[in-house]
């Protein structure tokens, strides 16, 4: 369903089967759906026709989804040591975030969209460009990084670890502050 914040009405019912996620695109015209960690479909919020549909290549189903601000891209990941990113525009796989040893516990995507920070078990997070899925930064830590952050202007990243240190990393350098 997709409600009305003001009356807390339904106002549109997708027939999408199974669904585990589930998101907004800004501006509030498409909705994003997310089945059995295998495909994800976007919507039409006013019509709830399926504009597109992505599936998954990953050898493990996707356990979470993510978004970029500017809607341009879906992010998914789960039990394996890579992430892949999907252009919403085309419905197509743009690449996959790959050179985590181990598998990826946590992503946020930074404000601008444009870049995205991967935590891992591997006990490093790293600072990535979407387009082109480069990896900008490798930041180390003294055990698997558990969550990651990106402060609301994308100058700074915390990230937590299992050894309990909060760690805070220039956003855009990937210098440790503290």
């Amino acid at each position: 369903f997709v409600w009305c914040t003001s009356t807390g009405e339904a106002v549109l019912k997708l027939r999408a089967g199974g669904v585990e996620q589930a998101g907004v695109f800004p501006g509030g015209d498409r909705v994003f759906t997310c089945t059995g960690g295998e495909a994800c479909s976007v919507w039409d919020a006013a019509t709830g026709e399926r504009l597109s549909m992505m599936a998954t290549g990953a050898e493990f189903a996707f356990t979470r989804v993510d978004m970029s601000a500017s809607g341009r891209h879906l992010l998914a990941w789960g039990g394996n040591s890579e992430v892949e990113v999907w252009s919403v525009a085309g419905s197509v796989k743009s690449c996959f975030l790959r050179s985590h040893r181990l598998g990826i516990s946590d992503v946020a995507v930074f404000p601008d969209g444009e870049r995205v920070v991967t935590g891992s078990f591997d006990r490093t997070a790293r600072i990535w460009k979407v387009s082109g899925c480069e990896a900008l930064h490798e930041l180390p830590h003294d055990g698997w990084v558990s969550q990651v952050a990106v402060l609301s202007d994308g100058a700074l990243v915390a990230t937590m670890s299992s050894s309990g240190l909060v760690s805070v990393w220039l956003g855009g350098a990937g210098e440790l502050l503290q």
